[in-house]
C-alpha cells in the first residue's frame, strides 16, 4: 500500500507542477487579453497546449492508481475522493505527506480556476463590446440590428459582414 501512495504523490506532484505552468500561462494571457495582444495571445495559447496532454496523462495515471489502491482497501471507486482517502490514511506513516499534497492540489487547482474565470469575463466582455461596435457602425447604414446571433428574431437580423447584403 505505501507504494500505492507513493506512487500517487508523485503523481499529484507532477499535476501541481503542471497546474503550476498553466496557471502562469494563463496569467500571461490575462494581461494580453486586456492589452488586446493576440499575437502574444496565440503563443501563450500554443504553450497551453503542449502542456494540456501531459497533464491528462497525469489524470489518467492518478485515476489508474486511485483504483488500483480502492482494490487494496476493498472500496467502491465512486466513494474514493482525495479527502477521503487521507482520512482513510490517517495513521498511516505517509498521511502528513499524502494530506500536504491533497491540498497544495486543491490550491493550485482553485487559483487556477479563478484566473480562468477572470479570463473568461473578459473575453466576453470585449465580445460584447465588439457586438456593440458592429451595431454601431452598422447602425450608420441600416436600421435593421446586427450581430452574431443572441438575438429573438435572428431572421431580421442583418449580418455586417455579408457582401449581398
Amino acid at each position: 500500500m505505501a507504494g500505492l501512495i507513493g506512487n500517487l504523490i508523485d503523481t499529484l506532484k507532477g499535476q501541481i507542477e503542471l497546474y503550476e505552468q498553466i496557471t502562469a500561462l494563463s496569467v500571461r494571457k490575462k494581461e494580453y487579453i486586456i492589452k488586446n495582444d493576440t499575437e502574444n495571445l496565440r503563443a501563450v495559447v500554443a504553450e497551453e497546449n503542449l502542456i494540456v496532454p501531459r497533464l491528462v496523462r497525469g489524470d489518467k495515471e492518478r485515476e489508474r492508481v486511485m483504483k488500483d489502491i480502492c482494490m487494496v482497501l476493498n472500496k467502491k471507486e465512486e466513494e474514493m475522493t482525495l479527502s477521503y482517502l487521507v482520512v482513510l490514511m490517517e495513521n498511516q506513516p505517509d498521511h502528513a505527506e499524502l494530506a500536504d499534497i491533497v491540498e497544495k492540489t486543491r490550491a493550485a487547482v482553485t487559483e487556477l480556476n479563478e484566473v480562468n474565470e477572470a479570463n473568461k469575463v473578459l473575453i466576453e466582455n470585449a465580445l460584447e463590446f465588439i457586438d456593440y461596435n458592429i451595431n454601431l457602425i452598422h447602425s450608420t447604414f441600416s436600421d435593421m440590428p446586427v450581430g452574431y446571433g443572441g438575438y429573438e428574431d435572428a431572421a431580421e437580423q442583418k449580418s455586417f459582414l455579408d457582401i449581398n447584403g
